[in-house]
């Protein structure tokens, strides 16, 4: 059919029922063909969310169960204070906690400075009038700066919330984070930007961002460092290990500078927002895996927690998560003060490891990754069959049609077949024969201050006996260890930097502050890190997990432990 205009003709482009079927068909294929997570955005859906979490921290449905309560963790009394602010549950009280709290601390041996600061907070949240005990009163004073970044951003968080402190200000605290920013906008434990430090000394600052232009500044460059750092399926990770609680701090951190974490464009990938992405590892029950496709576990589902109370607030309009009083937020002091309040040699001490996680959610590689291709084949397959029926049932049989469709979840299954996944085996139980060898070492590794303690670990302590390993020249005892445990199918977490933070789903901080792993070399203690120790022909090595920073498992050597040797950082518990 043709229309006349002037003196041409043109055919009539019709916009066919057929080609719009295509479009639906190639959409739809590709839709069942890549993931996606539900959301639970609305007001409703996040209290669900949020109640159904509570419930499993606090293994009861009942919010004034006192007993429940009165063994609830630092982070879900704070949870349960910010949600109650804005939850219609009036019954929430947990006024009386606090005797019960102070108990608990006098208990308490040797705090860390931010277990500190975290218990301090936690006090603040249970009752306003609880700035006026003397252990808030003496926190800040106590700790700021004792622990590296993180001792500065939870000292301001206390300042923040009315605690009192003769020594620091929220100025002196805010230009003693500013010095740490790193180049590319980030802050971290170490020399590199690390997502879950940036997002929570985001945080801190929060109050000032609008009103401090240097602040300003530094917290636009950190929020277009995490946007950088987004996954393309709209997740985060933090040391090499994406997981459930680095996209939850993002999301606390958006959420205290007003800005939604669902809709958010800089921080959408591929459709995914980063709240899609915390609710990616919910597990049905109220609980949150660590890593994707993971089991039910408390770290997670207690920061996800966290994040999902964040967001109700933001929706609410009812302040950031860590604005714990109501009358004692603090003002800034428009730029007063705010030049060089710490000297370059008290912003040298930021040595630390990164945040503890849970064991059993660290290991690499599963088999769950050859399942979901499985079962993705399957989806691909059966949405193309019922696509197919439905062209034929709507009288839609021209083949051209079912070509499409064919075609398209050919390609489908193609993308999903070409994406490698790593299992153990290709992983562990290999070893490299070393041609170049220039001598051996012997390496042994122990947990036997914990043995015991858990099912997964060995009754006699001994994860490792003494094993022989080839070494070239310039290896180190970070080599010589990565080597073993793969020869011998030993699971690590390694850092950046070469630093060990687990071995065989045992982790710094499990059994206390001052616990983690060190390295003995020839019965000395090295003053460097893993990763710098060179070895020789002969060398031994001997791993062993400490409760004291090395000086109980260190007693039959002489001289005391040095701090730097333990693994070459002094442990730092980040959020917990």
């Amino acid at each position: 059919m043709f229309c006349r205009r002037g003196n041409h003709h043109f055919p009539r482009l019709l916009f066919t029922r057929i080609f719009a079927i295509r479009i639906y068909a190639f959409l739809l294929a590709l839709f069942i063909a890549l993931p996606c997570h539900l959301s639970a955005a609305s007001a409703d859906g996040l209290d669900s969310e949020i109640q159904s979490s509570l419930s499993y921290l606090l293994g009861t449905d009942d919010f004034t169960d006192s007993s429940a309560l009165a063994t609830a963790s630092d982070w879900s009394i704070i949870s349960l204070a910010r949600y109650g602010a804005v939850t219609e549950k009036a019954e929430i009280d947990l006024s009386g906690l606090t005797e019960a709290r102070l108990s608990a601390i006098g208990e308490e041996n040797a705090l860390g400075a931010v277990e500190r600061q975290r218990i301090a907070l936690a006090l603040i949240a249970l009752s306003g009038d609880n700035l006026s005990l003397d252990f808030v009163k003496e926190t800040v004073d106590l700790t700021a700066g004792e622990q590296g970044i993180m001792s500065y951003v939870f000292a301001l968080h206390l300042i923040n919330n009315g605690a009192a402190s003769e020594n620091y200000t929220d100025a002196s605290l805010i230009s003693s984070l500013l010095l740490l920013a790193h180049e590319d906008g980030g802050w971290g434990l170490s020399d590199a930007s690390d997502t879950d430090v940036t997002a929570m000394t985001i945080c801190a600052l929060a109050p000032y961002y609008g009103s401090l232009e240097s602040v300003t500044a530094a917290i636009d460059g950190a929020v277009s460092y995490l946007s950088g750092a987004q996954l393309e399926d709209g997740g985060f990770q933090s040391y090499g290990n994406e997981n459930a609680e680095s996209a939850a701090q993002v999301v606390i951190a958006l959420t205290s500078l007003g800005r939604d974490p669902e809709s958010d464009a800089d921080f959408i990938k591929n459709g995914t927002s980063v709240f899609d992405a915390v609710m990616s590892y919910s597990c049905g029950d109220g609980s949150f895996s660590h890593t994707a496709g993971g089991e039910s576990n408390t770290t997670a589902t207690t920061q996800c927690c966290c994040a999902m109370i964040s967001y109700l607030l933001y929706v609410k309009d009812a302040g950031g998560f860590y604005s714990l009083t109501s009358d004692t937020e603090s003002e800034s002091n428009e730029g007063e003060n705010e030049s060089d309040t710490i000297t370059g040699s008290e912003s040298t001490v930021y040595e630390e490891t990164p945040e503890n996680t849970e064991a059993d959610e660290n290991t690499a590689g599963s088999n769950d990754e050859n399942d979901y291709k499985i079962t993705a084949f399957v989806t691909v397959v059966t949405a193309a069959l019922i696509i197919i029926a439905a062209l034929a049932f709507f009288g839609k049989r021209n083949p051209k049609n079912f070509i499409f469709v064919a075609a398209v979840a050919l390609l489908a299954i193609i993308i999903i077949a070409l994406v490698d996944f790593s299992s153990p085996d290709d992983y562990y139980g290999t070893s490299d024969t070393n041609e170049g060898a220039v001598g051996s070492v012997t390496i042994s590794i122990s947990c036997e201050l914990v043995a015991g303690n858990a099912d997964y670990i060995p009754e006699d302590g001994i994860i490792l006996e003494p094993t022989v390993i080839e070494i070239s020249e310039g290896d180190t005892v970070y080599d010589v260890t990565v080597a073993a445990a793969r020869a011998m199918s030993i699971p690590l977490d390694i850092a950046e930097g070469s630093y060990v933070r687990g071995i065989d789903y045992i982790y710094e901080l499990d059994y206390g502050d001052l616990s983690g792993w060190v390295y003995i070399v020839n019965g000395a203690l090295p003053s460097v890190g893993c990763g710098e120790y060179t070895l020789s022909d002969g060398d031994v090595i001997e791993w062993a997990y400490t409760l004291s920073l090395g000086d109980d498992v260190l007693s039959s050597f002489e001289g005391s432990f040095p701090a730097a040797a333990l693994n070459s950082r002094r442990g730092c518990n980040v959020f917990f």
